[in-house]
Parts: C-alpha cells; structure tokens; sequence
C-alpha cells in the first residue's frame, strides 16, 4: 500500500477539503520533531505545539478550541486559578489554550493511549511553572480495570474504544479519497490501556469542586457519567461534552445530567456531518 499512496497529497485533499468546508481555517508553519513521525506546528498567533498525528488533524484541533472556543460556549465561564478536568486531552491542545488563557488553572489531563500521552507530555513540558497533572489512563464505568482501543496512528484524535461511531466519518471520506488512501487514513493497532471511573480519581485526590469537565472521548461519553457517582455529581459545576454518534447517545447523556441537576443546552453550530455534535450542562 505505502508504495501506491502518496502520503502528501493524501494531506493535500484533507487540508483541501477543511479550505473549502470551513472559512478561515487557520493553518500552522511545520517542521519535523527528532521523534520520527512527530511535528512541532507553529500558528500565526504564536502558539507552538507537537503532534504526533498528522499536522492537518492538530490544526483542526486548534481551529475548533483556540479560535472557535468550542468547550467554552453556551454559558460556559472559567475564571483564573479553577479546577478543570480535561478527559480525553489527546495532546493538549484545549489544556495549553486553558494555560495561554488563565492565570494558573488548575488542570487534571488524562489521555489513555501512549504515544499520544508522550506527545502531550512534550506539550506540557512548554509550560514547566504550570499546574497541570497527566495521566495515561482511560475513564469508563469501571473503577482500576483496563479498556480496549484501537489506535489510528495517522489520526490520533480518532482512536476510540468504540471503532463502529467511525462508519459515518468514513463514508463522508470516501466521497474524496480512494480506497487505497483510506486504508492508509485508517490504518490502525488494537492496544489496551489503564481505565479508572471519574469517582475513584475525585476521592483519591480529594477534589472538592470540579469547575468544568471537559470530555472528548470518542464514544466513551456514557461510560464516564456512569463512573460518576451520585455524591460527586454535585462538584461539577459545568461540563462541555463532545457527543459522538449523536442519533444513538445525545439523549441519554442530556437525560443523564438533567437527573443530576445540570441544566444541558446542545450547540447546533457545533454539529458536523460525521453525527459529532457539542453538549454542554450547568449546574441549577
């Protein structure tokens, strides 16, 4: 396969097809990191990060958080010094935005899959008088077990315990890439990694408040509200959520926060084709 792909002009037709799909999208100056495979972008704003995906996935990641602030919409407000839990951080792009953005947050960032948790380590190494914690480990349903996933090397956002919510994104891709480009787009390990439940990680650190959970967890979204027990719903304060497959998960996750007292609003400009859309939820 690698010999029949051309890797460039498989980036080519993706930053092609953000271009066009949306107005204004900001791309980064590139160069290669010692780390193989690894890129250390630069944007026009002056925010320098690593990745350890391709460079159009971090941009997008970049587009979406730092100049679209996708988790702080609809009511969201942060303030200097909060608490903030960053669940499924990939490689830290919305935790650096929190530390270019307020004075000394607070930050908890789990991100489960290795080779990414390393390329946010770099990250955050940026930040060396920060108050941030990192965590290789997932956040499901289950208090110290541990979760399958499948790894999507050259699209690390993507990598999922949950690899059908991805059907939908790959047939919108096929409409632009060859079958031989989306088995290069798709290629991808199963790996298994530590998972704990949100209750466990509250009572081992005796978090006393919670002022926004933030998740992108590429379908684990239900599996972590039911890690959270009933006496620690009453900490988070706000929490902004990346539902995926919308169709089959939106409702129970709004029914899930309303019953713990969240007032939930959806943000319809959030919505992609993909079946993604952004929930967010404030305490009454």
């Amino acid at each position: 396969m690698s010999g029949k792909v051309d890797v460039r002009s498989v980036l080519l037709k993706a930053e092609a097809m953000y271009d066009s799909s949306r107005p204004g999208f900001v791309h980064a100056s590139r160069k290669p990191e010692q780390r193989q495979g690894w890129t250390e972008l630069t944007f026009p704003s002056g925010f320098i990060c690593t990745t350890n995906s391709s460079s159009i996935e971090t941009e997008l990641m970049y587009n979406e958080i730092f100049e679209g602030r996708e988790y702080l919409r609809s009511g969201i407000k942060l303030g200097d010094h909060d608490t903030i839990i960053d669940v499924g951080a990939n490689i830290g792009v919305f935790t650096m935005y929190l530390l270019t953005n307020l004075e000394s947050p607070n930050v908890h960032a789990f991100e489960p899959v290795p080779d990414t948790f390393e390329a946010l380590r770099r990250n955050i190494e940026r930040y060396p008088r920060a108050n941030v914690h990192i965590y290789n480990t997932g956040l499901g349903a289950s208090a110290d077990s541990s979760m399958a996933m499948t790894f999507f090397p050259n699209m690390t956002g993507n990598s999922t315990a949950y690899p059908e919510i991805q059907v939908a994104q790959r047939e919108i891709l096929s409409k632009a890439f060859t079958s031989e480009e989306l088995l290069l787009i798709y290629t991808c390990e199963e790996i298994t990694v530590p998972s704990t439940t949100l209750s466990c990680f509250i009572r081992k650190n005796a978090l006393d408040r919670i002022d926004l959970l933030k998740i992108d967890a590429e379908g684990c979204e239900v599996d972590i509200l039911n890690g959270i027990e009933a006496d620690h719903w009453p900490l988070i304060l706000q929490l902004a959520m990346e539902v995926h497959n919308e169709t089959n998960l939106l409702s129970t996750v709004i029914k899930t926060v309303t019953a713990n007292g969240m007032k939930a609003t959806v943000d319809a400009a959030s919505r992609d084709p993909m079946g993604t859309v952004v929930m967010t939820a404030i305490r009454r």
